[in-house]
């Protein structure tokens, strides 16, 4: 029992001396050294070099990310100026004209419609007995910095662009 005793008195040993596993059992080389534990991880030049890498993906995603969303957004000004074009053919089918009336074609607003993301002012600029021009105009902070800036339909399907820019055309912008 004395014996015992010892053991439970006796001093521990600090991990350094411990094998790998803890178990205080010598090294397997035969030398009689006891191992240390090792410790695994990254480097701080490591993590550096990780968010390096990360910032230069992150700069060049960013800008494609945005060209992107801008598309988006004028492609979803188009399908709302053929939209309205639709509106104002099947007005023109019902009474032999066109109109600026929007809530003639069935928009709940007199003036101006707006696109569902909110970027682009759909309207009527000019309606007659003969032909229709529709305007999209951007509104939204986010587009109104658009190189294409406002785009144009008219009752023969012509599309035109009033670009913000110079070098831009206008089948560039409408695809």
């Amino acid at each position: 029992m004395s014996g015992n005793l010892m053991h439970t008195l006796a001093p521990r040993k600090s991990f350094l001396h411990q094998g790998i596993r803890g178990d205080n059992k010598p090294a397997a080389d035969g030398s009689g050294h006891h191992c240390r534990k090792t410790f695994s991880g990254f480097t701080l030049v490591e993590l550096m070099i990780t968010l390096v890498i990360a910032a230069i993906l992150v700069a060049i995603a960013v800008p494609i990310y945005q060209h992107v969303q801008e598309r988006a957004r004028r492609t979803e000004a188009i399908n709302a100026l053929e939209a309205l074009a639709a509106r104002e053919e099947g007005y023109y089918t019902r009474y032999n004209t066109y109109t600026t009336s929007l809530t003639g074609l069935g928009y709940s607003s007199a003036a101006t419609v707006t696109t569902s993301g909110g970027d682009y002012g759909i309207l009527v600029l000019s309606a007659n007995a003969t032909a229709y021009k529709l305007q999209a105009t951007p509104i939204s902070k986010r587009q109104t910095n658009d190189a294409c800036g406002v785009f144009q339909l008219d009752s023969k399907g012509q599309q035109t662009v009033i670009p913000n820019g110079t070098g831009i055309s206008a089948n560039s912008c409408w695809h």
